[in-house]
């Protein structure tokens, strides 16, 4: 469970991606959706429940999502936020 949510905060919290995955997150007019980023892919399902997938590339060459994770929002808010201070982001933005 936690190789996903690592891999995640590892790989798709940057610099470049970070206002973009908190607008997703906390932006109440977008009340469900999907953001595809470089290995995963988060669903939000409603303004507090998320489901985290990670990609992965099958020996057919096929792309494929496994390994399902449901986060509420404050949490994994503030595991990109913990990711952020870890990589020393420029900009980082307090969990209201």
């Amino acid at each position: 469970m936690t190789d996903i949510l690592d891999s995640f905060l590892e790989y798709e919290v940057t610099a470049e991606q970070y206002d973009l995955l908190w607008l997703f997150i906390t932006v109440e007019a977008i009340t469900n959706g999907t953001l595809d980023l470089s290995r995963h892919r988060i669903v939000k399902t409603g303004p507090e429940t998320f489901i985290l997938y990670q990609e992965l590339i099958t020996p057919e060459h096929t792309l494929k999502f496994e390994n399902a994770l449901v986060l509420g929002r404050d949490y994994l808010l503030k595991k990109i936020n913990g990711a952020a201070y870890t990589k020393h982001l420029p900009k980082i933005h307090t969990i209201a």
